[in-house]
């Protein structure tokens, strides 16, 4: 049993992005009996990473709260959860304004190991961004992040869909032509 998500979608809109929201704390998931805690996480030394952003549901505290839940986390080093990864979140964020609706898929993947003998320690992390304005496809792309300590840019971790299918070995349903899932296309207007 792997105690973390295989992955989350989410279907993010601009307006989604603006509110006062504030950060929250996290909480085991009351609906998994024996499920991961805050507590697990800690001396670890890794930190509870968000696979959902809390900063991508700023226009509702409520929407903010939900993404603290733990069955929203995976163990991310410290360098990839506050540098690496949040700068890729950030650039998902911007990616957000050019569109009507923005897809994005972020799952986990491999096993390095396990926190307490129960949480999963993910090898990679990945992202996929498909994104409409007007009903046309602008922006197709993925992602994938090694979980470790060295600095890893959004530039050179850019993939297409098909690596990462390929990686999880698992299609991707996001409504795309195998040879659009192959192509890398950001269109900014």
């Amino acid at each position: 049993v792997r105690m973390i998500p295989n992955y989350v979608v989410e279907k993010l809109t601009p307006n989604m992005l603006v509110g006062d929201a504030k950060r929250s704390k996290f909480y085991a998931d009351s609906t998994i009996k024996n499920g991961v805690t805050p507590s697990d996480y800690t001396g670890s030394g890794y930190d509870r990473g968000h696979l959902a952003p809390a900063a991508n549901y700023k226009f509702s505290q409520k929407a903010t709260d939900e993404t603290f839940v733990m069955t929203n986390m995976c163990p991310q080093t410290p360098e990839l959860n506050r540098r690496s990864w949040l700068a890729l979140e950030d650039y998902v964020r911007d990616l957000v304004e050019f569109h009507d609706t923005l897809v994005v898929l972020t799952g986990t993947y491999g096993d390095a190991g396990k926190i307490k003998s129960k949480v999963t320690i993910p090898e990679k992390m990945w992202k996929v961004a498909v994104g409409k304005r007007d009903n046309e496809v602008l922006t197709i792309i993925g992602w994938i992040y090694l979980n470790s300590r060295s600095r890893q840019s959004v530039e050179n971790t850019a993939v297409s869909i098909d690596d990462i299918e390929q990686l999880i070995n698992r299609d991707i349903k996001v409504g795309l032509s195998d040879s659009e899932e192959s192509t890398i296309k950001i269109k900014r207007r």
